[in-house]
């Protein structure tokens, strides 16, 4: 007769449960200990705090259980602690003849055998004051039950679900109270004025990015960290405006948490995403009921990003292009690693090509995937990206409805030229001199300036755009 850790644990009814019987995991708390192999049953004596021990006892044929304390919790901590014992010290469970108040449980529990009879029979002489006790003991306990396997399963996939919810349940709670103290830490920042918060920014956010993520709201922690290094690429001119923008970026984004704190993007962006293994067994598993959803395709890597955060983590972003889509498809893959790790591949390199799989993250805007079931196959022949057929404001905006907070989105550009000022600023503008647009790059190589421009992919954050890469008439794709 074997039992396992693992279904000792399944079997308890919460964590403080197994805590408490690992505590009577001593010798001096157990008496006496028995096992008999012909009824596959363990039992023992626990001495408590009283001075009668309680009996305990059960049936490793189907992990029935039974005890004589007034615990309200089943199995108590009493039987878990005896199931314990039994697997790590086995040895100590000498084989037996079942006592008669061992017999008589079982009795209660199916019709005895003529040799459990004979049994009773023979050893009810010597354990007749005991049998007397136990009895009356066994007869007021009516509120333990007896249960087959199939109920015992059943009720700890109740109380994982129950756990399950209670913790879902506390961290909501954490997190909801983290958002409030961000919604009241906001307002003290405009309160005082927007020049006092930019003289300060630092400190300031890393105190409430420190709230934050000790609320569980770790995603949005590493936000607030990062927003003072966001602020500051713009000229100085800009920064207040763009203070309130982010602002208020975080209020639409505490708004649709408290609305619903079950909303995947809300969620996402405050908490964490979801683990790329569960993302990936979820879409494999027909029975699913998740928004998950894999496109096939030929992906080409149109992008890379890479930067350092503020807490030594290296954030890596590849972009891909479904190139069979007519209308752009996007898909975003993002890994964090450590520096000291180097870089990871989590593409396949600038210009290369996988056939293969997206899976999606589920979200209203489909952008964030992850690889699976792909090969990287060799460049198709040249072949120009699909251009964005709504103007670059009307796509922004369209997203934008959907997830209110979203900070940029993806675009391919069509036909223009990029141009440099005297100040060094770097310029998009259409052949048809219609649309313009600012770029954010530092540099730009001196290749794509003032040569025609069939295509270009930027991240666009309302106001100005960043330059990922291009597509030259005289020279092909270039990454920037």
């Amino acid at each position: 007769m074997e039992v396992s850790l693992e279904s000792i644990q399944e079997l308890a009814p919460d964590q403080s449960s197994l805590s408490a019987a690992k505590k009577l995991l001593k010798k001096q708390k157990w008496p006496s200990v028995g096992q008999s192999e012909a009824h596959k049953t363990i039992w023992g004596m626990c001495q408590g705090s009283g001075s009668k021990p309680y009996y305990t006892m059960a049936d490793l044929s189907n992990l029935g259980y039974k005890c004589t304390c007034p615990s309200r919790k089943f199995p108590c901590k009493h039987v878990l602690a005896l199931l314990w014992q039994y697997s790590e010290q086995l040895h100590d469970f000498q084989e037996q003849e079942l006592p008669q108040w061992v017999l008589d449980w079982h009795g209660r529990r199916r019709k005895t055998s003529p040799s459990q009879a004979s049994t009773s029979t023979s050893s009810k002489s010597t354990d007749n004051s005991v049998n007397k006790s136990i009895d009356k003991i066994i007869d007021a306990d009516h509120a333990s039950t007896e249960s087959t396997a199939t109920e015992i399963n059943e009720k700890s996939e109740a109380q994982k679900r129950k756990r399950a919810e209670s913790l879902k349940a506390k961290t909501d709670a954490l997190i909801s109270a983290g958002l409030e103290e961000l919604q009241q830490w906001m307002e003290d920042q405009l309160r005082s004025g927007i020049s006092q918060f930019l003289k300060d920014s630092h400190s300031r956010c890393r105190n409430i990015s420190a709230r934050l993520i000790d609320s569980k709201a770790s995603n949005l922690g590493v936000t607030l960290d990062e927003l003072p290094a966001k602020i500051l690429e713009y000229p100085i001119e800009e920064q207040p405006s763009i203070v309130v923008r982010e602002f208020g970026r975080l209020v639409l984004l505490c708004n649709a948490w408290f609305t619903d704190n079950n909303d995947l993007d809300a969620r996402r962006a405050i908490a964490s995403a979801e683990k790329k293994d569960q993302l990936l067994s979820a879409n494999t598993n027909a029975n699913t009921d998740t928004n998950t959803n894999a496109v096939s395709g030929i992906w080409q890597t149109i992008g890379e990003q890479s930067y350092t955060r503020r807490d030594g983590l290296i954030t890596q972003t590849t972009w891909l292009l479904n190139i069979n889509s007519s209308e752009p498809q996007f898909a975003k893959l993002v890994d964090h690693f450590p520096a000291a790790s180097g870089r990871k591949m989590i593409g396949a390199g600038f210009k290369s090509c996988v056939h293969g799989d997206i899976v999606f993250y589920p979200s209203r805007v489909n952008l964030r995937g992850v690889l699976q079931n792909y090969e990287i196959i060799p460049k198709p022949s040249e072949s120009l990206w699909p251009a964005t057929s709504q103007r670059l404001p009307t796509q922004f905006l369209t997203l934008q409805s959907q997830i209110p907070w979203l900070d940029n989105i993806p675009f391919i550009l069509a036909d223009g030229r990029i141009a440099v000022t005297k100040e060094g600023e770097y310029w998009w503008q259409s052949n048809n001199l219609e649309e313009h647009y600012l770029l954010t790059n530092n540099t730009i190589s001196s290749v794509l300036l003032g040569c025609e421009i069939e295509r270009a992919f930027i991240l666009w954050d309302g106001s100005r755009a960043l330059l990922l890469s291009a597509v030259a008439k005289q020279w092909g794709a270039m990454s920037c």
